[in-house]
């Protein structure tokens, strides 16, 4: 098969399918017009065939880091086909896509794997030395109880994301200190993702101005709570709003609605929350670049530390001094040394980084 940008694009939606035998064809008809170009697409081929053999994309996304913007990269997608696995090329691929990244200016890399084992294989030096940066917590909806005073909201089920709800979430959306930011295609992505899985998508308003929006889905009963025999649950996979008082309605609507138990999930610190599952991972692409958007936050931040094993990018790996405002190399070995990986995770572990609508459910 020639490589042309045709080509190219067939043979990744093919990769994916394969790995990915799960997504229903609407889905990749989404992605492959949407997310895809060739631009952030990156493939492998093979020796003597050159016919692609890994594919996967970097998604650029803005995201909050103690309340400003830094650069992101987003692994996507990144399959091989069946038979060349076991070769190195998963792990190519991470090493090519790092050294991308770095040079078009991302400092982080972000990444949700689909498996515990996935999950450990990220961590290896080989395939970047990633870390687990946030958790997510379910918790049940109480729907129960006297309204609050604020009193009931209009309550639609709407069919895509309009304007006025992009400029609602354009307004108030993705401020938490921790969080991706969506633009207006990849929030839309996310929201048809989602209703392509089978979720409604619920808007609230008052005085005909949108107070809030959900999107939620029938779902097994999560880990930790007894599902009554042969029910399943509803689950809010994301919710914004202005007004605390709309989480309740949202929960007594779709109450109403299904006769469900209603959950909601979002993410919170690696550490302390009883019941919590692993969720997002991430690596610092450029450790100079991380340090001083670090220091534009935390200004007073004292710490030596080393980055030591970072294959991909060498570059990074050094020991650095953090006092007065500024950074510094030094010479000689701290005690606290850490990968790429966990460097990221030392200062977003603690965090409820927030990561919606990133088409990995």
């Amino acid at each position: 098969m020639s490589s042309t940008p045709d080509n190219t694009l067939l043979r990744s939606r093919e990769l994916w399918a394969q790995a990915f035998p799960e997504d229903q064809p609407e889905f990749l008809d989404l992605y492959f017009s949407r997310c895809y170009t060739p631009e952030r697409n990156l493939t492998l081929t093979d020796d003597d065939s050159d016919e692609i053999v890994a594919a996967g994309q970097i998604l650029p996304f803005a995201f909050n880091f103690g309340g400003r913007r830094l650069s992101a990269g987003y692994v996507s997608g990144l399959a091989v086909a069946p038979e060349s696995r076991g070769k190195g090329l998963g792990s190519r691929w991470m090493a090519e896509a790092h050294r991308r990244m770095h040079a078009e200016g991302q400092v982080l890399s972000l990444l949700i794997p689909g498996s515990d084992e996935l999950r450990n294989w990220y961590t290896r030096p080989a395939c970047g030395a990633y870390d687990t940066v946030s958790h997510r917590f379910t918790i049940p909806l109480l729907e129960e109880g006297e309204p609050p005073r604020a009193g009931m909201p209009d309550i639609t089920e709407e069919h895509e994301l309009s304007d006025e709800l992009w400029r609602f979430y354009n307004t108030f959306g993705g401020r938490h200190p921790y969080e991706v930011r969506h633009d207006r295609n990849s929030l839309e992505v996310g929201v048809r993702s989602a209703l392509i899985d089978g979720a409604q998508l619920f808007v609230a308003r008052r005085r005909r101005k949108i107070v809030g929006f959900c999107l939620a889905m029938a779902e097994p009963y999560p880990a930790g709570f007894e599902a009554p025999e042969g029910e399943s649950c509803t689950r809010i996979r994301f919710m914004l709003t202005t007004d605390p008082h709309i989480v309740f309605y949202f929960a007594r609507r779709l109450t109403d609605l299904h006769g469900r138990k209603v959950f909601m999930t979002g993410g919170c610190p690696v550490r302390g929350f009883d019941g919590s599952v692993p969720y997002a991972m991430a690596r610092v692409i450029n450790v100079p670049a991380f340090l001083d958007h670090v220091l534009t936050v935390l200004p007073g931040l004292q710490m030596e530390f080393g980055v030591e094993g970072d294959e991909h990018i060498p570059a990074n790996n050094g020991y650095y001094r953090l006092f007065g405002g500024r950074w510094q190399r030094i010479e000689t070995r701290p005690s606290s040394i850490v990968t790429a990986g966990e460097l990221a995770a030392r200062f977003l572990g603690s965090q409820a980084t927030q990561m919606p609508l990133l088409l990995d459910e």
